[in-house]
């Protein structure tokens, strides 16, 4: 099996969008949930209905995405295995550092 340098860039970007599409979701949600508060009789209900349907679809997404990070961070750290000589202690998703110019 051929050893890939693990792209601590990419990877940190990946990251990224990962925290946003997260930030994304909850702002969604803020928004719903304050429809729902200022509502009254049916469309509280249908606006309800949208809290718990929303509330549904994020945890999937959640979930999926979890998975798919779960099997990149694998992958990523792997590479630094592989690479020996301690390359995880100089990767930036290990130490919170931003990722070095020469990744």
């Amino acid at each position: 099996m051929q050893s890939a340098k693990p792209d601590c860039k990419t990877m940190m970007t990946k990251m990224q969008k990962h925290r946003d599409g997260i930030k994304q979701m909850d702002e969604k949600l803020e928004a719903q949930l304050e429809a729902m508060k200022k509502a009254s009789g049916e469309a509280k209900v249908e606006a309800m209905a949208e809290v718990v349907t929303a509330l549904a679809q994020q945890r999937i997404q959640m979930h999926e995405r979890m998975m798919s990070m779960n099997e990149d961070n694998s992958r990523h750290m792997m590479g630094h295995v592989q690479q020996g000589g301690g390359g995880m202690v100089d990767c930036p998703m290990m130490s919170g550092r931003s990722p070095s110019a020469k990744q």
